[in-house]
């Protein structure tokens, strides 16, 4: 049986690209971030719009064209069980580094005033992501998933795993029930319909 082209380690963050559609680029996102006067930048979207992609995309980019500013890069999720977020301990943070927290809004109210502490004393550059915009933020991009994006996402996933024949898989899996189905639940939330479609190509595997 062939590799489920919907398995998690393909629809991890980093997994697949960002594509901007022609709309922008890696490149022309990071210099203005890197310009920013402010030093704080978001990125800002709904759950499962490639946030978390984009900015693996940011950070090797970084790495690339800034070899000597040091990096760091926190990702952040809901704890299921604390109502108060994660704790940050920022005080480890270089000096005049650049700083990635992915799921700023998982962050402790405590820890963001900490955080915000060492951003002027130690003049970081600050890239987050979050589902609304932020105060004191500027904006550098909004991701969002429509009909092209999600088919194009598809379809790279089927080339990822390796699948010699995609297009027929492709065209039978966008004109699925299942993927109608999952489209109109999850709305905007692609990694949801995405690990729908793992069901739905273990069923046709069996």
């Amino acid at each position: 049986m062939s590799s489920n082209p919907f398995s998690s380690r393909f629809i991890q963050p980093g997994a697949i690209e960002y594509d901007f559609f022609g709309r922008d680029s890696i490149q022309s996102l990071s210099d203005r971030f890197l310009a920013l006067r402010s030093r704080r930048g978001m990125i800002v979207g709904p759950h499962g719009t490639g946030k978390s992609t984009l900015l693996d995309a940011l950070q090797k980019d970084f790495s690339t064209r800034c070899p000597d500013i040091p990096l760091v890069h926190e990702r952040f999720s809901r704890a299921p069980n604390s109502a108060r977020g994660h704790r940050v301990s920022a005080s480890d943070w270089p000096r005049d580094s650049i700083v990635i927290l992915d799921g700023y809004e998982q962050v402790s109210l405590w820890s963001r005033w900490w955080i915000q502490r060492v951003f002027r004393q130690k003049r970081i550059r600050l890239l987050v992501t979050a589902h609304q915009p932020l105060r004191s933020f500027e904006l550098l991009w909004r991701t969002s998933v429509d009909k092209q994006s999600a088919e194009w996402i598809v379809k790279h996933m089927l080339r990822l795993a390796n699948q010699e024949d995609s297009d027929p898989n492709l065209q039978l899996l966008l004109s699925s029930k299942e993927w109608s189905d999952s489209r109109a639940r999850h709305g905007q939330n692609i990694r949801e319909t995405l690990f729908d479609m793992y069901d739905w190509w273990q069923s046709r595997a069996r």
